[in-house]
Parts: structure tokens; sequence; C-alpha cells
């Protein structure tokens, strides 16, 4: 591991921390000389023991507890940076955490537009496929049920047309018939004295009122054929056949 200027990294990988903290625990044999010194003379002066305390305090100073006290204050400084390294990456990882939420909310709904667009397109593709149907068979001509179904309103076109004129000349004749009929029995009104009706005036009246009731019915079926011509010249003119 290691680290920036401003101290927020450690510097010192493991292996160089291990190598630095067995040189500061190696140990030297330079204490036991006053440990044997002392135990040879038996009768020591004042002065004598307080140099003995001052050289082993030196010893000591410069010894195993020297090394440790160093070794201790190296391991508190490379943990106290390692903890000022892990801090920092909390904080980088927590970021990341946070970012990673953000990431899956995005694709959850990039997933669900994706699903949505996917089901878009097939709706798509369907109508073009259709689509491509009409016009191949646009381009190929008629179907045999096209065909068919155009043979069939012909034939029925044909017998409609074929009764209707009929019909047609029969209505025609009934209302030529009628009138010269009407025409008849009416007599003139042009400054004809008033008279009091006779049983053949009555009989009159009621004809030239029945002869208007079938000229009514007579102009309604008029109306209804020529509908029915109009619905055979918009056939005719549909398939490319001769009109009425």
């Amino acid at each position: 591991m290691e680290k920036s200027d401003e101290n927020t990294t450690v510097t010192t990988p493991r292996s160089e921390f291990k190598l630095h903290l067995q040189r500061l625990l190696k140990t030297g044999g330079s204490g036991l000389p006053v440990i044997t010194g002392l135990s040879t003379q038996t009768n020591l002066t004042q002065i004598q023991l307080v140099q003995f305390f001052l050289k082993a305090t030196e010893l000591l100073r410069s010894g195993p507890l020297d090394r440790l006290t160093r070794a201790r204050a190296f391991v508190e400084q490379y943990t106290s940076r390692l903890a000022d390294h892990l801090s920092v990456q909390y904080q980088e990882a927590v970021k990341l955490t946070e970012i990673r939420r953000t990431l899956q909310e995005n694709a959850e709904r990039l997933s669900k537009q994706h699903a949505f667009i996917l089901e878009r397109q097939q709706q798509i593709d369907k109508r073009l496929s259709f689509l491509a149907d009409r016009v191949a068979g646009l381009c190929n001509g008629p179907t045999k049920v096209d065909v068919g179904m155009h043979d069939e309103v012909i034939a029925v076109r044909d017998r409609l047309r074929k009764g209707l004129k009929k019909w047609f000349g029969s209505l025609r004749s009934r209302q030529s018939l009628l009138e010269e009929r009407l025409a008849r029995v009416c007599p003139t009104r042009s400054g004809a004295p008033r008279t009091p009706k006779t049983s053949t005036d009555l009989q009159n009246e009621d004809t030239e009122a029945e002869v208007r009731r079938v000229s009514y019915l007579i102009k309604q079926e008029t109306a209804d054929i020529k509908y029915l011509v109009d619905s055979i010249k918009l056939l005719n003119a549909r398939y490319g056949s001769q009109t009425v």
C-alpha cells in the first residue's frame, strides 16, 4: 500500500514494512557483560553502583527496550496511515455504492423502455408484414377469392338489371294506362256550371282518388328503382362493366 504527499495513503509496502520491523527488532548481545561484571564484584562503592546504573540505562536505551519503543512507534505510525487510507477507501466505497444504486435504477428503467420498444417493434413488424402481403397481392393480381366474389357480383348485377328493366317497363305501362284513364274520366272544369253530383260523378271522383294514390305509389317505386339503378351503376364503375 502507498501514501501520497498529504499522508492519505501508506507509502511503505508490506514487504518493506516487514523488513524494517525486523531490522528494528534485531537483537544483540551487549547486555550480558554488565550482569556478569555485577555478579563477580561483591563490594561496590556508591560511585560504581551509579556508574553501573548509568551503563545499564545506556544499554537498555540502545538495546531491546529502545528497539521495541522504536518498533512500537513505527507500528503506530503505520497503523495511523493505514487507518487514514482505509477511511479514504471506505468513503470511495460509499460513493461507488451510491453510483451503483443509481446505475441499477437506470438499468431497470432502460430495461422497461427496451421491453416497450420491443413490443412496439413486434406490432410494427406485424403491420409491415400485413402491408407487404397486401402489396404483393396487388402486384400479383386478384386472388381466387377476389375473382369468385367478382363473378358472383357480376351475376347478381345482371339478374338484378334484367328484373328491374322488366319491372320498370311494367310500371311505365301501368302509369301510362292510368294517366289515359284519368284523362278520359275527368271532365273539363273551364267555366262549366255547377250541377248536383250524381252517382256517376261520385264514381269518377273515387276513380280519380284511386288514380292519384296509384300515381303516388308509382312515384315512390320509381324512386326506389332509380336508387337500385344507381347502385348498379356503382357496381359497373367498380368492376369495369357497362352501366344500365
